[in-house]
């Protein structure tokens, strides 16, 4: 009886803390970049579709010289790894962090992809109409490497409100 207020209570005291809530859907978890350098084109798109991540070819050529973001890289399923064949990759490119807070989940991820980042969620489903980016790993307006990946956590704004 007493199991849905304290639930409650904590579901709402709990992000005034710090503690994001933690999920436990496999389709949710974040998956580990495989080293594709070296490897052929095909073996790279492969072994990136196995992992639900998705793949852009950047240059002609049939072996990956280098890909971003990096081998065991954590991101969500469904990113989008560059891969290199031949084409130099931006080794020297900074590029400056954008404010993600209050965005959705696929609008931030648009908006880092855009910026040549990638992402990583913790907190509530990113399938959630309601989940909202809460914080973010790296501040915004912070130059850092093209191709860094930012973690952001989400928090679901039906359960928590605005934050």
């Amino acid at each position: 009886m007493a199991a849905p207020v304290v639930g409650k209570i904590l579901s709402e005291a709990l992000p005034y803390l710090g503690v994001a809530p933690q999920y436990e859907d496999a389709e949710l978890m974040p998956v580990y970049v495989p080293n594709a350098v070296g490897e052929s084109v095909d073996n790279a798109k492969s072994a990136l579709a196995g992992l639900h991540l998705a793949h852009k070819i950047v240059g002609d050529g049939g072996t990956v010289t280098a890909q971003l973001p990096a081998a065991n890289a954590s991101v969500d399923p469904g990113t989008k790894v560059i891969i290199y064949t031949g084409e130099a990759k931006p080794d020297t490119l900074t590029v400056k962090t954008p404010n993600l807070k209050g965005k959705s989940y696929d609008s931030a991820k648009a908006e880092l992809e855009a910026a040549g980042m990638f992402m990583r969620a913790v907190g509530a489903p990113t399938t959630l109409a309601s989940a909202r980016v809460s914080m973010q790993s790296v501040p915004a307006g912070e130059e850092i490497s093209y191709g860094s990946v930012i973690e952001v956590t989400l928090v679901d704004t039906a359960i928590q409100g605005e934050y």
